[in-house]
């Protein structure tokens, strides 16, 4: 597994978490089935939700083989651990856009696609705090979770 991840380092992976714990795809469409199971997690004595910021979860229950679309938010430097990423691209958007803002009511339209939002938020301390850190995806998660409870 170590040297199929070795070759793929190129392409787009997208990070999520299960239970608070980071995981990584580079499949862009799979099931709540396959997320579980990838996660180790019995999807016959278990089901999913998926929680977005603000909104009722979304519920998988009855629906274990739906199709989810796996959209990353996040634009990952070339050198991540040692360059901690930008603020989060967030879909759907939380706020009015104000690309102008200060604080938390700075957001401006995303690369992504217009119906993506940006919050340009660096992380506490820019590089010196990511440097006080595992420099992980569980840190920059903790980050980006820190970003949506204060919005």
């Amino acid at each position: 597994m170590t040297e199929e991840i070795h070759h793929k380092e190129h392409e787009h992976w997208i990070h999520y978490t299960i239970d608070d714990e980071p995981e990584s795809t580079l499949e862009k469409i799979l099931t709540p089935t396959k997320i579980m199971s990838d996660a180790g997690i019995d999807p016959q004595t278990n089901y999913l939700e998926q929680l977005v910021h603000g909104h009722p979860p979304i519920s998988y229950k009855d629906k274990p083989n739906e199709e989810i679309e796996m959209k990353n938010g996040i634009e990952v430097p070339a050198d991540f651990n040692v360059t901690c990423p930008t603020g989060p691209h967030i879909l759907p958007g939380l706020i009015p856009l104000n690309p102008s803002g200060a604080g938390n009511d700075r957001a401006a339209t995303s690369p992504f696609g217009d119906e993506w939002q940006y919050l340009s938020r660096p992380f506490r301390d820019e590089q010196q705090g990511w440097n006080r850190t595992k420099r992980d995806v569980k840190a920059y998660l903790h980050h980006v979770r820190q970003i949506l409870d204060a919005l």
